[in-house]
């Protein structure tokens, strides 16, 4: 088996284990009227959903060369578009989120494994193992579509249920404008990342197994 396959393997089994593991923490924690409000809460943290992109990006490995998700998730765009989320995810979480609630026992072990282990495994796949050359800054408008309908979504539901994931999402507190105001301040900010992270894909050297591949071909 190739490091590259054992690598992604274990960082999908990492993110899927994660995923279910924070589930059954919130749906037995006592804090929701039934598993729907529990599903629904779950459902409305771009944590977790990016998470689920990073298991999904990490576990086609295990597809066909020709299959269309795999090749969906192969793209250096798309690859380094999760990266960009994933490093969102740990970034807000450490310098906005994590004092603002006590954390023990599991909850506190999958909210490392979500916060800290799995974006740093995810971008160490994307600075070793992920094409990087082939993408432009006219796909950054792209990379935005995820994290602004995120926040379309957050605040719907959150409206629906009550209670918004993320303070700086909350109507209740900032009203529609204050809201509005961070989102477009996070859509501003995922623009800037967008455009670092192209940047760094043209700097940053190809992955070994390519440069080995490409000169083969030139051996040719």
């Amino acid at each position: 088996m190739k490091l590259r396959t054992f690598f992604r393997i274990s960082g999908a089994s990492a993110a899927w284990t994660t995923l279910v593991a924070k589930y059954i923490v919130e749906a037995t924690s006592g804090e929701h009227a039934n598993h729907f409000a529990a599903l629904l809460d779950y459902l409305s943290y771009f944590t977790h959903l990016s998470v689920f992109l990073v298991a999904l990006a990490f576990s086609t490995v295990l597809l066909g060369p020709e299959d269309g998700l795999r090749k969906f998730f192969e793209k250096p765009a798309t690859r380094a578009a999760i990266a960009l989320y994933i490093i969102a995810v740990a970034v807000v979480h450490h310098l906005l989120l994590a004092d603002l609630q006590v954390r023990a026992g599991w909850s506190a072990a999958t909210n490392t494994m979500l916060h800290t282990v799995i974006p740093i495994l995810y971008v160490i796949d994307w600075l070793v193992y992920a094409p990087k050359r082939r993408m432009t800054y006219r796909a950054i408008p792209f990379w935005l579509i995820y994290p602004a309908a995120y926040g379309v979504w957050a605040v719907g539901t959150g409206y629906i249920a009550g209670a918004y994931p993320y303070p700086f999402l909350d109507l209740n507190k900032l009203g529609l404008p204050g809201v509005g105001i961070s989102m477009a301040g996070f859509v501003a900010l995922f623009s800037i990342g967008a455009a670092l992270f192209i940047t760094i894909g043209k700097i940053v050297p190809p992955p070994v197994a390519t440069m080995y591949s490409n000169t083969r071909v030139e051996r040719r």
